[in-house]
């Protein structure tokens, strides 16, 4: 299956399926059937803004450069409920412009009718609830092949970035948290999200900036070497030694805020 077909058959189940009962499937298993809880709440929106270190420094300390393939289970969580991944790069100056990915929600299903009650009401409910029924998949494959251009236009922009050789000369490490905290702290509508910055990075910033400040609630990862997380420890983050281990917490808490 090639990569369109894969985020496009993953992102249809989790329209329609609670990404508890897909998670095995996002990170490389096979997920077992599922169906949505009647009446349940989708997880809150999820935005997401993930720093990769492109300075020579890395090849000594042994810090990984994702690829295209590690963002995909990310993608597939912004099809839940609609949200925003973002990259960017840890250079000289990180205050750079960041590629951004954004999935609306998918279309809510109509409800079923009860089926209690008078059989001819009934009947005349369910004939209704199947012509719902006809719109919602038609409305679900204009999400889907929407969903699915948008973030193949977003990796084909990535993967220029994520294999470009990290040999910058310096590390500037706090312009990427503010960057990220910008693009984090922009206004919404509708519930309020879940926020994440991923630092990806040997944590030696050497460039003279302010610490960076948080203003509003973010959870933090750094995705490290042995050499620990150096200066961002202020910002309280999850240490995590490899990307993929990070990603799969990233799921497992979006998973976990399923009908908060």
């Amino acid at each position: 299956m090639d990569r369109r077909s894969a985020i496009k058959t993953i992102l249809k189940a989790l329209a329609v399926a609670p990404l508890g009962a897909l998670l095995p499937g996002l990170m490389g298993c096979a997920p077992p059937e599922a169906s949505p809880a009647p009446g349940a709440d989708p997880p809150r929106p999820v935005r997401i803004a993930i720093f990769i270190d492109k300075t020579g420094s890395v090849h000594r300390n042994g810090i990984e450069q994702p690829s295209v393939d590690d963002l995909l289970p990310l993608i597939d969580v912004l099809g839940v409920a609609g949200g925003e991944l973002a990259v960017g790069g840890i250079t000289a100056n990180s205050d750079n412009a960041l590629s951004r990915l954004r999935v609306s929600s998918p279309p809510e299903a109509p409800v079923a009718p009860d089926e209690d009650g008078n059989i001819f009401e009934l009947d005349e409910k369910l004939n209704e609830y199947a012509v719902q029924m006809t719109a919602h998949r038609t409305a679900l494959e204009a999400w889907t092949d929407d969903a699915v251009e948008r973030s193949e236009h977003f990796l084909d922009n990535v993967k220029l970035f994520l294999e470009t050789p990290p040999n910058a000369r310096y590390t500037d490490i706090f312009n990427a948290v503010r960057r990220g905290d910008r693009m984090l702290a922009e206004p919404v509508v509708g519930r309020e999200p879940l926020r994440f910055i991923v630092i990806v990075s040997d944590c030696e910033n050497n460039v003279a900036t302010e610490p960076a400040v948080l203003t509003v609630p973010i959870q933090v990862a750094v995705v490290h070497g042995a050499k620990g997380i150096g200066d961002l420890a202020s910002l309280a983050p999850k240490s995590f030694e490899s990307f993929a281990a990070c990603v799969r917490w990233i799921v497992e808490t979006v998973a976990e805020s399923e009908g908060s």
